[in-house]
């Protein structure tokens, strides 16, 4: 499952769901970060006629995101291993490049 970049309060969110510690109504604090993760799909809620985030819970994507990565590290650059190669190959081709202009 491809990574997703969460920050702290996100994170925290996920962890609080999935514990069964967080209230049944959204904190105004975490509006914006629990709209990220409704909007991922990794939680859902009940919308009040006011607007209001009632009851989140961890949806099926949101429990396998928990399986698959279970400390919720954000994706890097160097777990990409077409990234890897390319630099590698870049490098190769750089000093390919020197040694026949020195030649």
């Amino acid at each position: 499952m491809e990574r997703l970049k969460l920050n702290k309060s996100e994170k925290q969110i996920l962890i609080d769901i999935q514990n069964s510690n967080y209230p049944h109504e959204v904190k105004k604090d975490d509006y914006l970060s629990m709209r990220k993760l409704i909007y991922e799909g990794l939680v859902e809620c009940v919308e009040s006629e006011y607007g209001q985030l009632l009851i989140p819970s961890l949806t099926n994507k949101g429990k396998i995101y928990f399986l698959d990565n279970p400390k919720l590290k954000n994706p890097s650059f160097f777990q990409d291993k077409s990234f890897i190669l390319s630099i590698i190959a870049s490098v190769i081709s750089i000093i390919t490049l020197i040694l026949t202009l020195i030649k």
